[in-house]
């Protein structure tokens, strides 16, 4: 994706009192990104100036859906059951609207009849841990880094027959030189009203790392 897909010119106004350039509030909520006010870049003297200073500043805003705390409570679920224990379920943050909307209206259309779930996704991660770390070889700040990646606002529901993924469209820079666009599979029932972030698929790991062998 482009910076000028990302940031259309035709979200750029003038701004009324000093001629600078004005980014009102819908192009913030288009991102999932929230603006108590429009953003005035009235220092800019070109429209070509001004998207490009729009685009770096929503890229410097915080990632949501994630929580803030969500790194460490996928980190210490991962390393639990690295340890054999058991894990409970953790929130690490919702859909977007986009996001809620997109899955919610291939659930409940006619040819399916199930119930919409909420938005907030809850992560245990046993599947992630036992595909990603145990067969796959990755660390496990990997896979916390694919699952943010996964969950990031810009994902985009995936349609599928037999599952419902959410894949973000900005290639990420992994650690082995792939440019990796991460997949979440979300696990969503009839007995649950919040979907579980079941597993993660790194899409376009060409470079796998390598595996430790295990010591008898």
């Amino acid at each position: 994706m482009t910076e000028s897909s990302f940031v259309s010119k035709q979200i750029l106004q003038r701004c009324p009192n000093n001629g600078g350039w004005v980014a009102p509030d819908p192009v913030f909520w288009d991102q999932g990104i929230h603006s108590p006010q429009p953003a005035c870049l009235s220092d800019l003297g070109s429209l070509h100036q001004a998207t490009g200073c729009l685009y770096t500043w929503l890229r410097r805003l915080p990632s949501m859906p994630p929580y803030p705390n969500a790194p460490a409570l996928i980190r210490a679920n991962l390393e639990a059951l690295q340890s054999g224990q058991r894990v409970k379920g953790v929130a690490i943050g919702t859909l977007t609207a986009a996001q809620l909307n997109a899955i919610n209206a291939e659930r409940t259309a006619e040819e399916n009849r199930l119930p919409p779930i909420l938005e907030e996704v809850i992560f245990f991660g046993s599947h992630a841990y036992q595909s990603r770390v145990l067969q796959d070889g990755y660390t496990i700040e990997d896979v916390v880094d694919q699952v943010l990646s996964a969950m990031d606002a810009q994902s985009v529901v995936v349609a599928s027959p037999r599952m419902t993924t959410i894949q973000n469209p900005i290639p990420r820079a992994d650690r082995y030189g792939n440019q990796i666009q991460d997949k979440a599979v979300l696990e969503c029932t009839r007995r649950h009203s919040k979907a579980e972030l079941f597993t993660v698929v790194p899409k376009g790991d060409n470079n796998k790392p390598k595996k430790q062998k295990s010591h008898p």
